[in-house]
């Protein structure tokens, strides 16, 4: 180790570095791991180079392949560097249309200056203390990680301190580092990288913490905050929902930490992988639908308000006599309407229509709209057959005249309707469940809606398509 040391100072001097006290001798990689002279192997949590892991076969065979085929300069013509440019630019946006290829990130960023200069006629530069650009000419000026005598390389450029957010010089708020983006992920507040492990557990130690503040927190940073929905897995059957009733379920801060298990090639670990895992751990594992089945034996959150009945006319006949009960939820603004015939607690699969109201296409059957046809549909089948539930959602933040005309009527092409997102039917599973269906032939044309049912306690037996 000595011995490399010394050659490696001789040969590459003072300017080029390396890590750790002890530095590692690192011979191979391997996916996620990488692998010292003894054989130790190291979870690579560092890299950002090998951004699909280390010596992947496909990325491996294609460097092979160009390589035995072609390399040269992009003087002379050739499909490939413009299929992969067409390829490029498509994804761009903001009107670019053309590339620059370049070798390394020092000559990238020179381009980027003169082109800079070129566009504003500018040449001042400001540069923020203790960073390193590159290693060109133009660029190394503006690296103030290399200034020796305190001064700028060159007459143009200005510095300024990057602001130490535990101890902010010149009396600067931390804010002016947080200042530089405004996405929802964040670092803790602390004179360290946010990148480490260390440093992303000290993060949402403080984060979760009972006397957290805002201002504890810097971003963007390297931790990516989720908000679980209020009522958890029993409104919405996500994996952010069920990690806080666990932690909830347990008296614990209510409060988790989602991540992927990933297998030693690099790959996200699949349920045969996580059994594997598990196995070899001593973990449990468990499901959604295991968290929404234990709450569901002591909890619900929706109540009855009001039981009326109803003689709909479909298609100008009327209908049999539907039963009805109105339901609310104090966990958000959203009412459901349920219409039935028949007995829905025998156990026998029950006819079921979960339907958005729609104030267009429901009342006044508006063009382009087909939400009344469908309810039609519905109604239409479920009379015929003598037994089934519609439950009508008036959902939350949607229902007001405006934007329900907005959803179907009002659409530009610079706003997405509400009506498009996909929705979260937990709550109208418990509806289904306090009428005592237990299982259901759900009447659809939209297999997202069946994930939310299903998870709730309610056997899906047949999808039936809605032909208005």
């Amino acid at each position: 180790m000595s011995d490399l040391i010394e050659r490696r100072a001789r040969l590459l001097g003072p300017n080029v570095p390396t890590f750790y006290d002890q530095p590692a001798h690192i011979v191979r990689g391997e996916g996620v791991w990488l692998f010292d002279a003894d054989g130790r192997r190291y979870l690579d949590c560092y890299n950002n180079v090998a951004h699909v892991g280390h010596c992947h076969p496909r990325v491996v065979e294609a460097i092979a392949r160009q390589a035995a085929t072609l390399n040269t300069h992009t003087r002379y013509l050739h499909e490939g560097i413009l299929d992969y440019g067409e390829r490029l630019v498509a994804k761009f946006g903001h009107g670019l249309s053309q590339i620059i290829l370049t070798c390394t990130g020092s000559e990238a960023n020179d381009i980027a200056l003169r082109m800079a200069q070129a566009v504003t006629g500018k040449v001042g530069i400001i540069a923020t203390d203790n960073t390193y650009h590159g290693n060109t000419t133009a660029v190394d000026a503006v690296s103030p990680l290399f200034y020796t005598a305190g001064a700028p390389a060159h007459a143009d450029v200005r510095t300024i301190p990057y602001p130490d957010s535990y101890r902010p010089p010149q009396g600067l708020a931390g804010e002016v580092q947080g200042a530089a983006g405004s996405g929802c992920n964040a670092d803790v507040r602390i004179n360290f990288t946010g990148i480490s492990a260390a440093d992303r557990a000290h993060t949402i130690l403080t984060a979760v913490a009972k006397n957290a503040r805002p201002e504890d927190l810097v971003t963007p940073g390297h931790i990516f905050p989720l908000r679980a929905k209020r009522g958890g897995t029993l409104v919405r059957t996500g994996h952010t929902e069920g990690s806080v009733d666990l932690m909830r379920l347990a008296k614990q801060t209510p409060a988790s930490v989602i991540c992927e298990i990933m297998n030693d090639d690099g790959t996200m670990a699949r349920m045969p992988d996580l059994l594997r895992f598990a196995e070899v751990h001593g973990l449990l594992v468990l499901s959604i639908a295991d968290i929404i089945e234990h709450r569901l034996q002591t909890e619900s959150l929706v109540e009855k308000v009001e039981e009326f009945v109803m003689t709909p006319t479909i298609g100008g006949i009327q209908a049999k006599t539907f039963s009805g009960a109105l339901f609310r939820t104090p966990i958000e603004p959203t009412e459901y309407l349920a219409l039935w015939i028949g007995e829905l607690s025998s156990g026998d699969p029950v006819l079921t229509r979960v339907q958005t109201a729609s104030l267009p296409g429901d009342v006044f059957g508006a063009l382009g709209c087909d939400s009344g046809a469908q309810l039609q549909a519905a109604l239409r089948i479920i009379d015929a057959a003598g037994r089934g539930v519609l439950l009508y959602v008036f959902p939350t933040g949607r229902f007001t005249v405006r934007e329900d005309l907005r959803a179907h009527l009002l659409r530009k092409a610079d706003s997405a309707p509400s009506g498009n997102k996909l929705r979260d039917f937990g709550l109208g599973a418990q509806v289904l469940r306090e009428l005592g269906v237990q299982s259901i032939r759900l009447l659809t044309n939209n297999p997202k809606k069946i994930a939310g049912l299903t998870g709730h306690g309610l056997k899906l037996v047949e999808s039936i398509p809605l032909r208005p």
